[in-house]
């Protein structure tokens, strides 16, 4: 009795008759396979080759089994560390999601409080904001200082560069005049000791009103240098709280 084996799709002619077997019954069996492209017939004589051919599928079979076994257990391996690295990495994206949403409520919660404070006045500090949107002490002690400098020495508007200018250049000029008056105070002296007889009360009158200029000049120099040095500092503070305010 013929059986048929399974081959490759478009294979079945190249197999032949088997020397052993009739070239007849085999073409007609081949005419008979329910697939001739791929299934070639194979003969089966009496009960020991039944046996034989249930012992090959068997064999045959076990085989695949096995095969689908050992892909089974590599599938499950592979989907349990696919599955475990899923895991950290959906934990990993889970805390960074966390992560975002709390810079992401900071955020909001800055700029409310940048936007608050913006339509609050027209004062031109900026003070650090605290993440947790509470002003600290230190913060409170140098806005009300930034506020007294500004209300006292800035008035309305803050110190302007001509201004600062216009003190230098005050400064320079009062500088020349001392060393003017200085020098025509020594030439003074200088005369009036050749004429000492003659002049000695109005030396002594003159010096001592010549003094008193020099000193409260003296005295006015310090002022505009101390005044100068601190119209200095206002300008660099301003500048560094206005990048502040920028970024």
């Amino acid at each position: 009795h013929y059986f048929y084996n399974y081959v490759e799709p478009g294979t079945a002619s190249n197999y032949q008759c088997p020397p052993n077997e009739n070239p007849e019954l085999w073409q007609q069996a081949q005419r008979d396979s329910p697939d001739p492209n791929s299934m070639v017939p194979a003969l089966v004589v009496g009960y020991e080759g039944l046996n034989s051919r249930i012992s090959c599928q068997t064999d045959q079979l076990l085989a695949y089994e096995t095969l689908i076994n050992n892909l089974d257990d590599k599938i499950s391996t592979l989907s349990k560390k696919i599955s475990s690295a899923t895991l950290i990495k959906l934990d990993s994206v889970r805390r960074k999601q966390q992560e975002v949403e709390q810079r992401l409520l900071r955020l909001m919660k800055n700029l409310e409080l940048l936007r608050r404070a913006s339509h609050s006045g027209n004062s031109t500090y900026s003070s650090n904001i605290n993440p947790s949107g509470v002003i600290s002490t230190e913060e409170e002690m140098f806005r009300v200082r930034m506020e007294q400098l500004q209300m006292g020495l800035v008035g309305n508007d803050k110190i302007s560069t001509h201004q600062h200018t216009s003190l230098k250049q005050g400064l320079v000029e009062l500088q020349n005049k001392l060393v003017a008056l200085k020098a025509h105070h020594s030439g003074f002296l200088l005369i009036d000791q050749e004429n000492s007889t003659s002049s000695d009360i109005q030396q002594q009158n003159a010096s001592n009103q010549l003094s008193n200029i020099v000193e409260v000049l003296e005295m006015h120099k310090s002022g505009l240098v101390y005044l100068s040095d601190s119209v200095a500092k206002l300008n660099g503070l301003s500048e560094t709280i206005q990048l502040k305010i920028q970024k």
